[in-house]
């Protein structure tokens, strides 16, 4: 049985998380023990210990102002000795460089997956020393998607023949079509009124100020559609948006739930599925919601591109876009017929090619490589 140490730096709920999450923890055991490597308390941590992982917190990484974090690498450096690891998989740009670094030191294969664009950035401080680091310390990079693939191959970052595209994957006997009217009730929202939900944390690049605009341009043509937006916000982002609402007049049409830990069941209680975003390295949330049988709109930000097949799995729309985002949503919202065939094909596409079993088949196969090699 082989060890592998699966390190993450950030502790909230998101895309990347879940992907740690999956990996950590539902990996096959006959073949390999799973240890995680998190910052500190959080969601990550809680649904770690839910699922029987207890996590291993590590000291906080360096500011990037701020010199080389060496007690970090010396952590990381032991606890690799200390439980006979054989392989390190890190997630996101931070961590990745020091697993790189004790691989080297350790002589042991290191895997690093990038879910956004944040991570390759090229005006990211000491990009060519982290670049050297990549390029002599993975075994292979992996990126969710073949646009991450491109924006990071442009950079010259890593050469192209050390990336891998290997798509997220969600659990689709969990993720199911299933009538669900707990969120309406919650709201207080008959079934008469069309449910348009949107999931992902309040951040600049989920663009939400764009689907407010949309929102407002939909209440002037139709007044039986209510939009909702999960996802853990904060100021000041989330105090604009809430200003954004009132000047726009939506109080009783938009409104923001928050973060939850039951988005299985939230999912299922929208009648359509709205991504605003301007860049999305993948979006596991959009996938979650075609594969609980929800028609979609997502805008051309990334990944969904690759997701999506526009007029048939779903439909597509440009970024920064509200005129065209509310022109989309006021068709599937008028018409049924649109909904169910979107719906039907979203939901055997997920099945065919983005199934948590695929997922994590794919990433057996390529440690089962960097170990062999």
């Amino acid at each position: 049985m082989r060890t592998i140490l699966h390190l993450i730096e950030t502790t909230g709920p998101g895309g990347a998380e879940s992907v740690f999450l999956d990996l950590a923890t539902r990996l096959r055991r006959d073949a390999y023990r799973s240890i995680a490597g998190i910052m500190g308390p959080g969601w990550v941590h809680d649904t770690l210990v839910d699922r029987g992982v207890k996590p291993l917190i590590l000291p906080a990484r360096a500011a990037e102002k701020k010199a080389f974090n060496f007690h970090l690498y010396s952590c990381l450096t032991g606890l690799c000795r200390d439980h006979s690891v054989d392989l390190i998989h890190a997630h996101n740009l931070g961590l990745t460089v020091y697993a790189a670094l004790v691989g080297l030191t350790l002589r042991l294969p290191v895997i690093s997956t990038l879910h956004g664009l944040i991570d390759i950035e090229a005006g990211n401080r000491y990009r060519r020393l982290k670049s050297l680091v990549l390029r002599r310390g993975l075994s292979s990079l992996v990126v969710v998607s073949e646009h991450l693939r491109e924006r990071l191959t442009a950079v010259g970052a890593v050469p192209a023949d050390q990336i891998e595209v290997i798509y997220n994957g969600v659990d689709t006997a969990l993720f199911q079509t299933r009538a669900d009217r707990a969120l309406r009730m919650e709201l207080g929202i008959g079934d008469e009124v069309i449910l348009a939900g949107s999931v992902g944390n309040i951040r600049p690049p989920k663009a939400y100020e764009v689907l407010l605009a949309a929102a407002a341009m939909v209440a002037q043509n139709s007044r039986r559609i209510h939009f909702v937006i999960v996802g853990e916000g904060s100021d000041p982002l989330l105090s604009t948006l809430e200003q954004q609402r009132r000047n726009l007049g939506l109080e009783g049409v938009v409104t923001f739930a928050g973060f939850r830990r039951d988005i299985e069941l939230v999912l299922p209680s929208f009648d359509l599925f709205i991504l605003s975003s301007r860049s999305e390295g993948f979006s596991i949330a959009t996938i979650q919601a075609m594969a609980c049988g929800i028609p979609v709109v997502a805008t051309r930000s990334g990944g969904p591109e690759e997701i999506i097949t526009d007029g048939e799995t779903g439909l597509l729309v440009p970024v920064d876009d509200p005129h065209t985002l509310a022109a989309m949503i006021l068709q599937l919202a008028n018409d049924a017929g649109l909904r169910k065939r979107l719906a039907t094909a979203a939901l055997h596409s997920v099945g065919e090619r983005f199934s948590l079993d695929k997922m994590l088949a794919r990433y057996d196969a390529l440690y089962r490589r960097a170990l062999n090699s």
